[in-house]
């Protein structure tokens, strides 16, 4: 376990016993990023996931050249999921918004914990699950809004017709 490291308190890790969350800081990999710090970038492989101990994160997205700003984590939240998910690729990116501290878990770590204790392996991809359904209903308010605001720009439909006109 790293010295001093705290995760019961990750919403990641919701249900877990004292001694699971303990397995899980003894095999996490503390990291430290300063503001603008790149911790992980989409599209690249992922091999474990991120649970954020102290600090801010960004997460955005590319959108042609551009980057689309997609959410923000905090305090015990889990980022970097996509190591537990295949095709285990970065779905977006993230960078590290003031200093920061970050605990990795290894995807074979979990996996290796995961197969000793099914309860262990159970409860976090449970609680991986609810973060991806949050983050799914998130984007899906946002798509919904652009949407809206898409509509209330072109007056009268204009332009959102279909070209073959039966």
């Amino acid at each position: 376990m790293a010295e001093g490291l705290e995760l019961s308190g990750s919403a990641a890790l919701t249900g877990l016993t004292p001694a699971d969350v303990g397995e899980l800081e003894r095999v996490a990999i503390v990291q430290e990023y300063a503001a603008g710090d790149t911790i992980f970038t989409e599209g690249e492989p992922s091999s474990g996931m991120y649970i954020i101990v102290e600090g801010d994160v960004s997460l955005h997205t590319s959108l042609g050249v551009e980057q689309v700003d997609v959410g923000k984590a905090g305090k015990g939240d889990l980022i970097g999921w996509s190591g537990l998910v295949p095709p285990h690729v970065f779905s977006a990116t993230a960078v590290s918004a003031g200093a920061s501290t970050i605990a990795f878990i290894k995807t074979d770590d979990l996996v290796r914990l995961s197969e000793e204790d099914q309860y262990l392996g159970r409860m976090v991809m449970r609680n991986v699950a609810s973060v991806i359904s949050v983050r799914l209903r998130e984007s899906h308010k946002r798509t919904a809004h652009l949407v809206q605001q898409l509509r209330d720009q072109v007056p009268s439909g204009k332009g959102l017709r279909s070209r073959h006109q039966g």
